[in-house]
Formats: C-alpha cells, sequence, structure tokens
C-alpha cells in the first residue's frame, strides 16, 4: 500500500512526542528521547544500582517489546546503559541467556535532563491549550455545573 500525499504530509509534519536530550557519548549530534523512552529511563532511575532484563522494564512501563528493545538498545549504543549476559549455563537451564542492563552515570545525567526537558515541553503544551481554551467565549445563557 502506498501513501497519499496528505499521509505523507500528515507523517512529516505530526509533532514528536519528545525532547532533544543531552548527546551521547562519542558523539556530536542530538538525539530525540520519547516518552516511551523516557518510562524506560524512569525505571532505571528508580533504582539506579539494580541491573534490568527487558522483559522486566516491559512489565514496568507496559510497553511492548518492539518498543522497549529498540530504545533498549539505542541507548546501549550511546553509552548511557551497559549490557552483561546471565551467568547461567544455557544448556543446564534450557534456555538462552538472557542479557541484564544497568544504567551508566553518563546515562543518569542525560535522562535528568531529558526527563525535566519533557516536563517543561508538557507544561507547555498543557499552559497553551489553556489559553486556547480561555479564548473561547461563553455560551449565551449556559452556566456551568447549573442542573434544569
Amino acid at each position: 500500500m502506498t501513501k497519499t500525499t496528505s499521509q505523507k504530509q500528515r507523517h512529516r509534519t505530526a509533532p514528536a512526542v519528545g525532547v532533544a536530550s543531552v548527546a551521547p557519548k562519542g558523539e556530536s549530534s542530538r538525539f530525540v528521547i520519547t516518552s516511551q523512552a523516557c518510562s524506560i529511563l524512569d525505571a532505571f532511575l528508580q533504582d539506579p544500582e539494580r541491573p534490568r532484563y527487558g522483559l522486566e522494564l516491559m512489565k514496568i512501563t507496559g510497553l511492548s517489546s518492539g518498543t522497549t528493545y529498540p530504545v533498549i538498545y539505542r541507548f546501549e549504543r550511546a553509552g548511557w546503559l551497559t549490557a552483561a549476559p546471565e551467568p547461567i549455563d544455557p544448556q543446564k537451564a534450557g534456555r538462552s541467556r538472557r542479557r541484564s542492563f544497568k544504567i551508566t552515570p553518563e546515562g543518569i545525567r542525560g535522562a535528568q535532563i531529558a526527563m525535566t526537558e519533557l516536563r517543561h515541553e508538557a507544561a507547555l503544551r498543557g499552559a497553551d491549550q489553556r489559553r486556547k481554551a480561555s479564548a473561547i467565549p461563553p455560551i449565551p445563557g449556559y452556566t456551568a455545573g447549573a442542573t434544569g
């Protein structure tokens, strides 16, 4: 199925839910942190010393594996998370080895900045919506909360 011009324009002009964060380690460019990515970072910030598995993050955040794992891998490539294989013998356990992820000091700093910016952006959007709502003239003869 091909997209129509209006679908392409809508996709291109749709506002991004996210903020520009600090530049990842070793890179000069910034990247966008979505609200979903912030929920994953927030799970790590709850206990920064505790390693987390992807399935655990999915349960905490309510996100799907198709959202969770790409975000985790992006943060790992950026140096915000480190990964370690589970110390088991896959043959004895009868399953593949899981990887645990832990937030780095750089990840903590970046997460705090990104989440602060996301909250600020959300507050600005809320203020803008309240301003637009207050510009709507009242309906003549209507009293809010009045009954019949």
